[in-house]
């Protein structure tokens, strides 16, 4: 028979700090968080939409709920959950209890020699949030509400899935509750792929994944991001760019980020060194997706082995984040 873990035994055996009433929401201190906070440079995200990483909170509202168990994810997605499971905490309590365990889990860093101080106090006002952590936050019942509660306190919002669940991209959309960006995560360029890659932990999820493609080609919003992960062996050949190149012309995205698979975490144990292109690798299928797609080569962040892709110059020109604009107001970054 198999051993069934409880939802206390999966937190206890994922790294992250939990939160909120029920402690079905987590948080953790990104690398480039702790490396902007030093000077040590910023994430790509920082390069590609002006994101600063000292005033990013990366979390999820369900680290423990995920409807995929993808070959590369880093995660321990043993202890994933397909279905919600337990009670659902409020969004407006999630959203300031976040604030809290990002400022938290800094609490080390004034004390640290090398922390810039003007950034440790901007910290201190997160900005930006990435809904990405771990899980699959569409999943999350309440994420409508949760979206609205983050513009409302001029946070902007990166919000990755895995596009399993169109259902509740279509309810964020009806709801005027989509986030600053939408991701959804590609990796997989038909149905035996998806299988064999994403290892998808219910039935009809493929189908599932086509609608949200659909979706986001429809959807009335202009930063709408496809993000790839590229392994050697697994989905890096001519055959899957060509199916890469279709789905990205399906998806009418203004953005693709064109990323390489990293032996991190778990991922060692099922993939490893072996799988990991370098970074002339993802600079060269830039390209050749590029040429397939007429998309614009953009720009790259070498130290993520990343290369962005925009759909058109309007997107190229409009893709950094330097003003917030919510709720009818403005307010620059720095």
């Amino acid at each position: 028979m198999a051993f069934i873990l409880t939802l206390e035994q999966k937190r206890e055996r994922s790294p992250y700090y939990y939160f909120g009433p029920s402690k079905h929401a987590a948080a953790s201190t990104c690398l480039w968080t702790k490396k902007a906070l030093t000077g040590e440079g910023y994430c790509y995200k920082m390069t590609f939409y002006g994101i600063q990483s000292h005033r990013c909170i990366q979390w999820s509202p369900c680290p423990v709920h995920c409807n995929y168990a993808c070959r590369f994810c880093w995660r321990d997605t043993s202890i994933h959950s397909p279905v919600w499971e337990g009670p659902i905490d409020d969004a407006e309590i999630l959203v300031e209890e976040s604030v809290k365990a990002f400022n938290h889990l800094l609490n080390g860093y004034p004390g640290n020699k090398n922390t810039i101080a003007k950034r440790m106090e901007q910290s201190r006002d997160p900005i930006h949030t990435a809904i990405s952590l771990d899980g699959e936050p569409t999943l999350y019942p309440e994420l409508p509400a949760l979206i609205r509660a983050f513009h409302k306190r001029r946070i902007t919002t990166f919000l990755v899935t895995n596009g399993s669940n169109p259902a509740m991209l279509r309810l964020l959309e009806e709801e005027d509750s989509l986030p600053t960006q939408v991701y959804i995560s590609l990796s997989a360029w038909d149905e035996a792929s998806f299988k064999t890659i994403q290892q998808p932990l219910q039935p009809g999820l493929w189908a599932h994944y086509l609608e949200s493609l659909d979706w986001m080609r429809q959807a009335n919003h202009d930063r709408r991001v496809l993000r790839m992960t590229l392994a050697k062996g697994l989905n890096l050949s001519d055959e899957s760019l060509e199916g890469f190149a279709n789905i990205i012309r399906r998806s009418g995205a203004e953005y693709v980020e064109v990323k390489s698979y990293t032996p991190v975490g778990k991922s060692r144990l099922r993939m490893g060194p072996d799988f990991a292109p370098t970074h002339e690798d993802m600079q060269q299928a830039a390209q050749t997706l590029a040429k397939k797609t007429d998309y614009l080569v953009t720009a790259e962040h070498k130290p993520s082995q990343v290369v962005l892709l925009c759909r058109d110059e309007k997107a190229k020109t409009n893709r950094m984040l330097k003003l917030r604009e919510l709720c009818g107001e403005q307010r620059a970054y720095n």
